[in-house]
């Protein structure tokens, strides 16, 4: 009788010590899959935002060689002007 009782206490143990193993490693992947979805939800709005700046820089790609975009470029980056323009200067910004 005596080794039936240790044999259920035994048993019981060993139950507990697997239900305590299961929960821990439950608790360890739900931390995991909350990491992952945090990663992937930074990884998608990244991907949105390089999207965004890749359509900009295609689009300044198709006008880079116009008239238009050269002239703006020259006026804003060198500071030149056009022939026979009138330059006026803000004494305010000084």
């Amino acid at each position: 009788m005596m080794k039936s009782k240790r044999k259920i206490i035994i048993l019981n143990l060993i139950f507990c010590a697997f239900i305590v193993y299961a929960v821990i490693t439950f608790i360890s992947q739900e931390i995991t899959l909350t990491n992952y979805s945090s990663d992937y939800s930074y990884y998608q709005s990244k991907t949105i935002e390089e999207n965004n700046r890749n359509a900009v820089l295609l689009k300044e790609k198709e006008n880079i060689n116009t008239d238009e975009y050269i002239e703006k470029i020259a006026r804003e980056k060198l500071g030149l002007v056009m022939p026979n323009e009138t330059i006026y200067i803000d004494s305010s910004r000084y």
